[in-house]
């Protein structure tokens, strides 16, 4: 038939292991790669495709989740750009080829970004060298992605000229009250709502907080009416807007938030104040084969 005609044949549900054997030899890469994509593939078939390393066939294989996750390493030694590209659209992956691939690969890092897939534990010097990417995807991603930001470096960082970054600095859990009170007036309606919900958040906290331990009944004497007093004056305090968070401090720089493309690469994902969907990431199967995957990349 047609190489449309057998495209149909190998992408169907079911499909027999004979066939399997027949259409993995088609002459056509359409065909072989329509039936790499095939959730029915038998296992024998997935190794040999991954044998041969070719690139379109290896990129439908990437985002097939037959395949275990031994020959998902396997794929990534391939290092063709769209098989690291299609392996971060792939729904389940271990944390570590993730941290190693957004560090050594960057198809597989902007294709992550672009999809604002989020990952919790990036190091700090991979965060560092992603921070100064082209990208502003990928400049938030470092961002979101690293615990270890100081207070000072995300002061800076959230007067990137790209909202998506500077938003990722107000989401920051370390981002300081002088920065969402500066964010709290960023041209972005999103990024100014997000950060003034953040502030009332805290200060809520925190009169919460103060007030549970005015009513608390004391351990070891009952309180004063002066201890009352200066109690209720620190709830009263913590409920005011206070001078450091009206303001950012006077010497800072002015904010950088002018007209700025998105993107050098692809248009720019739309601008959401809630973090993406996180993927389902699970332990290293093998670590010999990860060790080898590390001394191919370098």
């Amino acid at each position: 038939g047609e190489i449309e005609e057998r495209m149909w044949v190998a992408g169907r549900d079911i499909l027999a292991r004979p066939l399997q054997n027949i259409l993995a030899q088609d002459s056509a890469s359409e065909v072989r790669a329509a039936l790499a994509s095939n959730v029915s593939l038998d296992e024998e078939i997935v190794r040999f495709f991954v044998g041969q390393a070719e690139a379109p066939v290896c990129a439908a294989l990437a985002i097939n989740p037959v395949v275990p996750l031994d020959l998902v390493q396997e794929l990534a030694a391939t290092r063709h750009p769209s098989v690291l590209a299609a392996l971060s659209y792939r729904e389940v992956l271990e944390a570590d080829l993730v941290r190693f691939l957004l560090a050594h690969s960057p198809d597989f890092r902007n294709h992550w970004a672009q999809q604002q897939r989020p990952i919790s534990d990036m190091e700090f010097e991979t965060a560092k060298t992603l921070v100064v990417d082209p990208l502003p995807s990928v400049r938030a991603l470092a961002i979101a992605g690293c615990p270890a930001w100081r207070l000072a470096d995300l002061y800076e960082i959230a007067r990137d000229p790209s909202p998506l970054v500077r938003l990722a600095a107000v989401r920051h859990p370390r981002a300081s009250d002088e920065l969402l009170a500066e964010r709290a007036s960023d041209d972005v309606p999103e990024i100014a709502a997000l950060a003034q919900q953040l502030r009332e958040t805290r200060q809520r906290t925190a009169v919460s907080s103060l007030r549970a331990q005015a009513t608390a009944p004391a351990r070891s004497a009952p309180a004063t009416a002066s201890s009352s007093a200066a109690a209720a004056t620190a709830v009263a305090a913590a409920a005011a807007p206070s001078s450091a968070n009206a303001s950012a401090p006077a010497s800072a720089p002015a904010a950088r938030t002018g007209a700025a493309s998105e993107s050098v690469f692809a248009p720019a994902p739309p601008l959401a104040t809630s973090p993406a969907p996180a993927p389902r990431f699970v332990t290293r199967s093998s670590p010999g084969l990860f060790n080898k995957l590390k001394r191919i990349f370098f």
